[in-house]
């Protein structure tokens, strides 16, 4: 699921970002509102985090414009410092699904977010490649039809692959989705290879998650027997 997370306080913006990022969301970041309503007419998030004081464009004339732009619609929680009833009456009023008082704990906001998503008539979303699905909502992992246990570290780590099935996934870019800065590969190969143990019956002849030498991996939009051509390496893979 991807979310819009907009508040122009950077104590509470980059932590909530971090947690949100390691609960496996996609995150969509800004510090005003001007800057958010452009990130939700380009990228159509499913769901966003607003904060209500911003400059620019508060919260809730952010609010009222998602409402007003059509369907489908995505569930908002509000945050606020103020914790006066005529506030969360007014944040309700204008859109809002639920109202977050500041400080929250990441906790706390995972929990309303999960709470609001199941209330929500947004419907399930999965992506797939080949013989793997994955449900973006629920964070099952199917294999052939089989439900695999794993990690939220190796849930980002499939659903970057998934996402961009096809495609080679630069290992520079999957250390920024699964842990938000760059780490040793080591730590990324390590990742890879428990997940392989999970799906692969021979970790040696990996057919999901396939290493292009130097550059990083990739996943199959189609299971490896059904491929006729090679997979497509970026321009610039002697950068990476």
């Amino acid at each position: 699921m991807r979310i819009l997370l907009a508040d122009d306080d950077m104590n509470v913006l980059e932590p909530l970002e971090i947690a949100l990022r390691r609960e496996g969301y996609d995150v969509l970041v800004a510090s005003d509102g001007k800057r958010a309503w452009e990130l939700f007419r380009a990228e159509r998030p499913d769901f966003a985090v607003l904060d209500i004081n911003m400059p620019g464009l508060d919260g809730l004339s952010l609010t009222r414009r998602i409402g007003e732009a059509g369907e489908p619609r995505i569930p908002i929680i509000l945050l606020t410092g103020r914790n006066q009833l005529h506030d969360k009456v007014k944040g309700l009023d204008n859109g809002a699904d639920d109202y977050v008082v500041k400080p929250c704990s990441d906790r706390e906001l995972l929990a309303r977010i999960r709470a609001v998503w199941r209330r929500s008539s947004v419907p399930m979303k999965t992506v797939a490649a080949g013989d793997l699905v994955l449900n973006l909502d629920t964070h099952d992992f199917l294999v052939r039809g089989k439900r695999i246990s794993v990690t939220s570290n190796e849930f980002i780590l499939l659903q970057t692959l998934i996402e961009r099935a096809g495609e080679v996934v630069r290992y520079k870019t999957l250390m920024l989705r699964i842990w938000g800065c760059e780490v040793s590969h080591d730590l990324l190969r390590v990742t890879v290879f428990r997940m392989r143990k999970k799906i692969h019956a021979d970790t040696g002849n990996p057919t999901y998650i396939v290493t292009v030498p130097s550059v990083g991996y990739i996943v199959h939009a189609a299971h490896e027997s059904e491929l006729d051509s090679e997979p497509a390496v970026p321009a610039d893979a002697a950068l990476a």
